[in-house]
């Protein structure tokens, strides 16, 4: 008599996906985590129940590139950057959800050099090499640094696909405007752009804020009459002990909890 197995692939798709060597999430349509897989969490060093319900502004992941292609993942707990190639793609069934797909990789010399195309500064590192480079000064010679996380929230509706691009292309250009050579963009088409600030202290990053919002809200007026906006900002000044990781998880930080009081606001 011949034996069969029967696999009942509903009961046990979620633990195939968990031990996966992908890493995976899925958003709801706020951009709230509502499943990660078993990877995605052991990449970030905390289980899966700790991400569930975090925006993804909270998530330890910064772009490397314009596209959205390749990201990186700088946390507290990290000794090296870790490099993501990142796709993503909608649930048929589930409109309203997108599933994010990441690929650990490491980036060769000529992706590195398209990637660093992206950040607006050829000729220069990426802004996580950067970053780290300006972090190894302040430890030695105990200079200021400041970074930046900068989001633009719309209220009201959501927006057509083509006038979020036209908005965060405006962003980019007036932060491009108003910032020195010194200075470090990283941005992606999510609309969360992350600014590496050598050299600068809290009051000096004081002015530059209000230089940046009053450009962005002149420009919103101007191209943009319809809309309600404010500029949102998540701070982090260098400490004596920070890590890269550390001084992004502070400004991750303060730019949720930011935006937490945004929309307390207007409720």
């Amino acid at each position: 008599m011949q034996n069969t197995t029967q696999f009942d692939y509903h009961k046990s798709i979620f633990e195939i996906l968990s031990v996966s060597e992908l890493g995976l999430l899925i958003l709801d349509e706020n951009n709230r985590v509502v499943w990660v897989n078993g990877q995605f969490a052991r990449w970030t060093g905390n289980d899966e129940a700790h991400w569930i319900g975090e925006i993804w502004a909270r998530l330890p992941l910064e772009a490397v590139s314009e596209s959205d292609d390749v990201y990186c993942m700088i946390t507290r707990e990290r000794s090296q950057t870790l490099h993501l190639e990142h796709w993503q793609a909608g649930l048929p069934s589930q409109p309203k959800l997108t599933v994010h797909f990441f690929k650990a990789i490491t980036l060769d010399t000529k992706r590195e050099a398209e990637t660093q195309q992206s950040i607006g500064l050829p000729q220069r590192p990426n802004w996580a090499q950067f970053l780290e480079y300006e972090v190894s000064r302040s430890r030695r010679y105990d200079n200021p640094l400041t970074m930046l996380k900068v989001k633009l929230i719309i209220f009201g509706e959501s927006l057509p696909q083509a006038i979020s691009r036209e908005i965060n292309h405006m962003v980019s250009e007036v932060l491009k405007d108003e910032l020195r050579w010194a200075d470090m963009i990283g941005h992606s088409e999510t609309g969360e752009f992350l600014l590496v600030l050598p050299e600068t202290a809290k009051d000096a990053t004081d002015a530059l804020k209000q230089k940046i919002s009053s450009a962005i809200e002149a420009r919103m007026k101007h191209h943009f009459p319809h809309y309600e906006s404010e500029l949102v900002f998540g701070e982090a000044h260098w400490q004596k002990g920070d890590s890269s990781g550390i001084l992004l998880d502070r400004a991750r930080e303060n730019l949720v909890k930011q935006l937490q009081e945004l929309m307390q606001r207007h409720k």
